[in-house]
């Protein structure tokens, strides 16, 4: 309808909702979605793009933390945090009355102020005397002073921080000299001896002498520490994300109304605003800021009649209904609240648009009793059968012959039973329609005149039968599908390998696929129309869906007719 709009030079000033890529390349740019960020770039604001860079901040946060939790890691703060009122006595002995000579080589904040790191260390566990205790480093240093290659290393240990600049910059000559000046200086005439023990955990909560711990126990004892502390860092943990969710959905909230903001100023210039049922509804705020008079519904027949109700806004004061109540029904995802169902059908009836429920009730309507699209043989089944009154327009008298058929019109007929589920299955196929159809469709490729763009359709009643075609006719053609029935086919998690994307083969030649109830408002030359049942089928009582076809063929209509056996 949008595109009628600019071809008749109606108006320009028009606004399309919904974020789906547009067929025709002329509306992308009446997009609101498109608008609004041309616009929103100079219109926006700081406070705007603030709440925005606010957002992604807390969500970076956000992700940091579930990166934490996830990993089941306890940091060394919060072991800290818990000793200090759990072990005041460990943490003491850590913290605050560790020896002077194992203070002189523990790194400080000031070592890193000053450059100095430690390698394979993060900052928190390279400034933490938590993670230097649990990694022995004071016992690796008593371990190598005794060793002849080594003390070397030692020495070399010792003068690596930068605490010992206090020492003086006269140090004696050998390494041996350099680390009893060292201990001396702490008050130590003989080295430590490197504890070995192993003792059981209840005797090292007992102990707090943390720094007499070999390294089996101080392992023992930090996984422990870690273990009891963990339930104190989940929760300051989901408190932290709290904190952060709850900052995010205020500055989500702020963006977001700003955002409103400029739709709604964007959508009141607007002559004309073009949405989806269910765009309608998803934006009912704004359209209700735009205070609209009239509303049109194109294809009112398929749209729910909730759907319309929804989009309904007070300002409203006429509702024009496009449409055909006899042809095809709204879907629905359940075949028992279908009208067509025997069972249930009359109590529920949800697939019974608005049109069709005032037509029915006796609703005056007008009709369009000339018809441009069909030849007179297609027309003649409509005319029969619903349209009494429905006369052919002179252009459609002078359409040429398919070419390649001895008839414009004509119906199969075979006794080949379809595979799949139950009634209301969207699974079912038939293999023998496939293979008539490939042989059909290459046969009209041959007459040369049938290559483009829409010249032939491929339409089939159930969707189970789209995966069969497609996989068959991808050998010889371009295969085009919908893409809400490529939607329906993912949902239903059918074959992969018959539902995976195809290749384009031969760009020259071009076949549409579709569902009988996802080819609405198009037509093509040449439909080939696959009812795939055999035997007793809805289809046979629901005449809108097959009279919904014949009149999409302006040329030719050749249907796969099944006979009950």
């Amino acid at each position: 309808m949008l595109n009628g709009i600019l071809d008749a030079d109606i108006t320009e000033n028009i606004i399309r909702l919904g974020s789906r890529f547009s067929v025709d390349e002329r509306l992308s740019k009446y997009s609101l979605d498109k608008i609004e960020r041309d616009e929103g770039k100079s219109r926006l604001g700081s406070s705007g793009k603030g709440a925005y860079r606010e957002m992604k901040l807390l969500e970076n946060e956000m992700k940091k933390l579930m990166a934490e939790i996830s990993s089941h890691k306890v940091p060394i703060a919060h072991i800290e945090q818990y000793l200090s009122f759990t072990y005041p006595h460990h943490h003491g002995e850590l913290f605050t009355h560790a020896p002077s000579w194992i203070q002189a080589i523990a790194p400080k904040a000031s070592d890193f102020a000053e450059g100095w790191k430690t390698v394979g260390d993060s900052p928190e566990q390279a400034q933490s005397i938590i993670s230097f205790w649990l990694k022995g480093r004071d016992l690796h240093f008593l371990e190598t002073r005794g060793k002849g290659g080594n003390e070397g290393k030692a020495s070399a240990e010792i003068s690596s921080h930068n605490q010992f600049s206090a020492l003086g910059e006269d140090l004696p000559a050998s390494p041996q000299n350099a680390l009893q000046s060292f201990m001396r200086e702490h008050g130590l005439r003989h080295f430590p001896k490197v504890p070995k023990t192993n003792r059981p955990l209840d005797a090292l909560l007992r102990n707090p002498r943390v720094w007499s711990m070999s390294r089996s126990e101080r392992a023992t004892l930090h996984e422990a520490w870690s273990i009891e502390a963990s339930d104190l860092t989940h929760a300051d943990q989901v408190t932290n994300f709290e904190k952060f969710r709850e900052a995010h959905l205020e500055m989500s909230g702020k963006h977001k109304e700003i955002t409103e903001q400029l739709k709604a100023e964007i959508l009141s210039r607007s002559d004309i605003v073009g949405c989806t049922t269910t765009g309608a509804a998803k934006l009912i705020s704004m359209l209700s800021g735009m205070s609209p008079k009239v509303m049109i519904v194109e294809e009112a027949g398929q749209v729910l009649e909730s759907h319309i109700l929804a989009g309904l806004v007070g300002s409203v004061e006429h509702v024009i209904l496009i449409g055909d109540p006899l042809q095809l029904r709204p879907n629905i995802n359940s075949y028992k609240l279908a009208t067509d169902n025997p069972k249930t059908g009359k109590i529920y009836k949800f697939d019974q648009s608005l049109m069709e429920r005032l037509s029915s009730s006796g609703f005056p309507m007008s009709q369009i009793d000339v018809q441009r699209r069909m030849r007179p043989e297609i027309s003649s089944l409509i005319r029969n059968t619903l349209y009494p009154n429905l006369r052919d327009n002179e252009r459609v008298l002078g359409y040429p012959d398919v070419r390649g058929m001895y008839k414009n019109m004509f119906f199969v007929s075979h006794n080949h039973r379809e595979v799949g589920g139950g009634d209301d299955s969207v699974s079912k196929h038939n293999s023998f329609e496939v293979d008539m159809i490939y042989d059909l469709v290459l046969h009209l490729l041959k007459q040369g005149c049938y290559n483009k763009p829409g010249n032939i359709v491929v339409l089939a009643a159930y969707l189970g039968q789209i995966p069969k075609l497609r996989r068959k006719l991808q050998e010889i053609v371009t295969i085009v599908i919908d893409e809400r029935d490529a939607e329906l086919l993912e949902r239903h998690t059918m074959d992969q390998e018959e539902t995976g994307t195809v290749e384009q083969v031969q760009l020259s030649k071009q076949v549409i696929i579709r569902t009988l109830d996802n080819f609405q408002g198009e037509e093509a030359e040449v439909i080939i129309l696959s009812l795939i049942r055999n035997s007793g089928t809805p289809f046979d009582k629901e005449t809108s869906s097959l009279e919904h076809v014949k009149g999409r063929a302006p040329i030719g209509f050749l249907k796969d007719k099944r006979r009950a056996i």
